[in-house]
């Protein structure tokens, strides 16, 4: 019975077979036009190349990356007509190319009565942090003057100028304490350089500052709500025109 079902079954199949259309010939699938390579007579336009191909260098990789910018030749060209400001703060009197005039012979720091100059960590170079240790403003600079090697020019008291104090206002105890501090107005060293703004917090001129550290050494906040910046003289000293006597 089963034999019959199958045999019934396969009938079935050979005349539903016969009845479908015919497959076409390879020679007839020769003579469809080439859609990958164009066929401009059959009016067929060219296939259009994979963009993933033209990214990653495919066989019809038609894309060709644009040249880099020389990064070197614009930093140089950058370094020639604008010197970069110090990221560091360099003793008193010294010249624009510090970094490389300094030999490192530390006579600077044996100099300093009040050890406000220390062998920095990233450099080994001659440092100041005067929110920390502030520079005294010697008469004499004796740190200038014991340079061997012409890093430090030898200058006077008046030509300093080694950064600019600036406020953190938010920590300044005047501008949520009901209790006023003058502290740092009384140990600024230049008249006028710090002057009461709104709610008494400290506004400082800097044509006056000359970065010492003594106003913000003396800031009682905590954390300090003084800190000097490097000047933004590549010279670590004052114009002329600015100079006090």
């Amino acid at each position: 019975m089963a034999g019959d079902k199958r045999r019934g079954f396969i009938g079935w199949l050979s005349g539903a077979l016969r009845g479908a259309p015919e497959t076409p010939l390879a020679s007839e699938e020769s003579e469809k036009p080439d859609i990958s390579s164009g066929n401009e007579e059959a009016g067929v336009p060219k296939r259009r190349s994979d963009p993933i191909d033209d990214l990653f260098g495919g066989e019809e990789s038609t894309f060709v990356p644009p040249p880099r910018p020389s990064l070197a030749v614009e930093t140089a060209e950058t370094t020639a007509t604008a010197p970069r400001p110090r990221a560091t703060i360099r003793p008193p009197g010294a010249v624009a190319d510090f970094e490389e005039a300094c030999t490192r012979c530390g006579l600077c720091i044996e100099a300093c009565p009040v050890d406000a100059i220390f062998v920095g960590v990233a450099d080994g170079l001659p440092t100041l942090l005067p929110h920390r240790t502030p520079c005294e403003l010697c008469a004499h600079v004796p740190c200038a003057a014991a340079c061997p090697d012409s890093a430090l020019l030898p200058i006077s008291r008046a030509a300093i100028h080694v950064g600019t104090v600036e406020v953190l206002t938010r920590l300044c105890l005047n501008s949520w304490r009901e209790e006023s501090c003058d502290r740092c107005f009384d140990q600024c060293p230049i008249p006028g350089t710090l002057t009461p703004g709104l709610a008494g917090i400290p506004q400082v001129d800097a044509d006056l500052c000359v970065g010492c550290g003594l106003c913000a050494k003396s800031c009682p906040a905590e954390p300090q709500a003084m800190v000097v910046r490097p000047s933004p003289n590549p010279h670590h000293l004052r114009p002329p025109e600015s100079s006090k006597a």
